[in-house]
């Protein structure tokens, strides 16, 4: 995966890492605010992520969105975190009833277009991604590929969150599949009134983290 640095303050010894969905960019978060450091991690063609980056920090907060809630899942298994927060996915990601169908899914990585994905994760906000940069289509298929044969071939994990943000126009991981994917894990669950993408709700990091 490739990191990006979204935010930087050498005052500050917080940290918020932040595992994006497919096709992310840094582009997507750039509306965002804040006063502490955040580390964008996106492009999951590789899973390779440095946790020593972790350790140079008092306080590191998790926030993953989409598929990245399945690849934090399997990734940070041991990582001690001031709180983890997941935004329109599930731990496991890929699967016939905890995530988004495994047919559908393969269907997506032969037949993906780009105009499609967009409309289905912004709905009507689309009017305010003109500035988005997204990779050529062989990219995104070659990220499709990856994230499938990871999902389907690491093991699951339990891995509780802090809290989770459930959107409730969602068309890729539907409402109803989220919520039994974390029901009776006394995990607190949130549904936001947006699309796939819940970003636009937000205007600070600290809001994102419920950070006061």
């Amino acid at each position: 995966m490739q990191t990006y640095w979204l935010h930087t303050n050498k005052a500050s010894k917080q940290l918020i890492v932040f595992f994006a969905g497919f096709a992310s960019h840094y582009s997507h978060y750039s509306h965002l605010h804040t006063n502490m450091n955040v580390l964008l991690c996106y492009d999951y063609r590789d899973f390779y992520f440095d946790i020593e980056i972790l350790k140079e920090y008092d306080e590191v907060w998790l926030v993953a969105y989409s598929m990245g809630v399945s690849i934090a899942t399997r990734l940070l298994q041991n990582v001690t975190f001031t709180r983890k927060i997941a935004f329109s996915g599930t731990n496991i990601g890929i699967d016939k009833t905890f995530g988004i169908h495994p047919t559908l899914f393969r269907h997506t990585i032969k037949h993906f277009n780009i105009n499609d994905f967009k409309h289905a994760i912004f709905g009507e906000n689309i009017i305010y991604t003109k500035d988005f940069y997204f990779a050529e289509q062989t990219i995104l298929q070659e990220e499709l590929q990856s994230l499938y044969d990871f999902c389907v071939t690491t093991p699951n994990f339990v891995f509780a969150w802090d809290r989770i943000y459930i959107a409730e126009k969602d068309s890729l991981f539907l409402p109803q599949v989220c919520f039994q994917a974390f029901e009776n894990t006394n995990q607190a669950i949130y549904e936001l009134s947006t699309w796939h993408y819940p970003f636009f709700a937000f205007h600070t990091w600290e809001e994102i983290c419920t950070i006061s």
